[in-house]
């Protein structure tokens, strides 16, 4: 059989696909927790799996909240980097304060909502730890307080 012009395999013949995992870059096993609970318009979770990644969400939010607000103690009041983090903080603990309400929508939202608030602290320790010239504070092999820690990360 003639080759392809595309691929340069013969006409017919499966072209082998790259794996996924080798293309993007590695992402923490918090950040997969945050995926799904911000994906869960679009895949509605069992109420057992729901409740497991709300309480990993709960953990980590007031973990990294603490331990973001320490991080940026040390900045003087008026410092923009500080006034976000401190935002960021203050959405996150209002956020997690709020509760499931009763029913199935309502801890779906309730959940949703604390990915969004992990997300902003995730992004915001990033964006700090960059502004100080520093590594990743949250990816797969860093494991700062409040972000990587076993009460965080546990699969319970």
């Amino acid at each position: 059989m003639p080759a392809s012009s595309r691929t340069g395999h013969p006409v017919g013949e499966l072209t082998p696909v790259r794996p996924q995992a080798a293309d993007g870059p590695r992402r923490s096993p918090i950040e997969d927790v945050i995926r799904e609970a911000l994906s869960m318009d679009r895949l509605l979770p069992t109420p057992d799996r729901m409740r497991a990644l709300t309480t990993r969400l709960l953990a980590f939010v007031g973990a990294a909240a603490t331990a973001l607000e320490e991080s940026v103690d040390d900045l003087p009041m008026d410092d923009p980097v500080r006034r976000d983090a401190l935002a960021v903080v203050k959405e996150a603990r209002y956020r997690r304060g709020i509760g499931p309400g009763d029913g199935y929508g309502s801890a779906m939202a309730f959940t949703r909502s604390l990915g969004q608030a992990a997300d902003a602290l995730v992004r915001q320790r990033r964006r700090l730890a960059h502004d100080q010239g520093g590594h990743d504070p949250v990816g797969p092999d860093a494991s700062p307080i409040g972000f990587n820690t076993p009460e965080c990360l546990d699969e319970r």
